[in-house]
C-alpha cells in the first residue's frame, strides 16, 4: 500500500521543494542507470539544479530514517544499474517529468508517495512513524503552495506558480482524461 498525492509543479515550484527539503536534512538520489552500483546522493541545490529539467524520479531520504542501502540492480538491456524502487530505504519518491516543460511549454503530471514497506534483501520492514511524518510534512507543503483540482476518480494539487504559467505565459499542463485543469480553477 502507498500514500500519494498527484500534482503538476512547474521547475521553478521543483526547485523551491528541493530547497525545502535540503533546508530539512534530507538528501535526494536521483533515479539514473549508473555504471556500477555506486549512486549519486545530492545534498545540495546547487548540486539539485541540472537533475530539475530531465530526471523524473528522485528517491529522497533523511539520514536520521535512512537504514538500509537502497540496492542496485543491473539491467542488460540498458547496460547498466538501476535503483529499486521498494528495496533499502525508507525513502519517499518524487515523481515529476520535466523535459517538456523547457521544451514544449507543457507541464506533466507528478506524485509524491510512500510506500508502507520497504524490502532489506528479503525481509519485509514497515515504514516507521518518522517516516511517515515526513511524508506528510512534504505532502502538506505541496498542498500549501497548489490549488486542488477534483476529477471523477482522483485530483492534483497545481501549483501557483504552474497556474500563473499557464494563464500569462503560454505554457499548458498534460491533458488528464480530455480536461483542461487550468480552466477548472475558480
Amino acid at each position: 500500500m502507498m500514500a500519494q498525492i498527484d500534482f503538476f509543479l512547474c521547475k521553478a515550484e521543483k526547485l523551491q521543494f528541493a530547497d525545502l527539503l535540503f533546508k530539512f536534512g534530507f538528501l535526494i538520489v536521483p533515479d539514473l542507470y549508473y555504471k556500477d552500483k555506486t549512486y549519486i546522493i545530492i545534498s545540495s541545490l546547487h548540486e539539485y539544479e541540472p537533475y530539475a529539467s530531465d530526471n523524473s524520479l528522485l528517491f529522497i531520504l533523511h539520514p536520521e530514517t535512512f537504514k538500509y542501502e537502497l540496492e542496485m540492480r543491473f539491467l542488460e538491456k540498458k547496460g547498466g544499474y538501476y535503483i529499486s524502487q521498494t528495496a533499502g530505504g525508507p525513502t519517499i519518491e518524487f515523481y515529476s517529468p520535466g523535459m517538456i516543460e523547457e521544451r514544449d511549454k507543457r507541464i506533466g503530471p507528478g506524485s509524491l508517495s510512500n510506500r508502507s514497506s520497504f524490502y532489506n534483501k528479503n525481509e519485509k520492514i514497515p515504514l516507521d512513524q518518522t517516516s511517515i511524518e515526513f511524508y506528510k510534512m512534504l505532502a502538506k507543503y505541496i498542498k500549501q503552495q497548489s490549488v486542488y483540482v477534483k476529477l471523477v476518480k482522483r485530483g492534483y494539487w497545481v501549483g501557483k506558480k504552474t497556474i500563473q504559467m499557464c494563464r500569462n505565459e503560454g505554457y499548458t499542463l498534460v491533458d488528464i482524461g480530455g480536461k483542461n485543469l487550468i480552466e477548472m480553477i475558480q
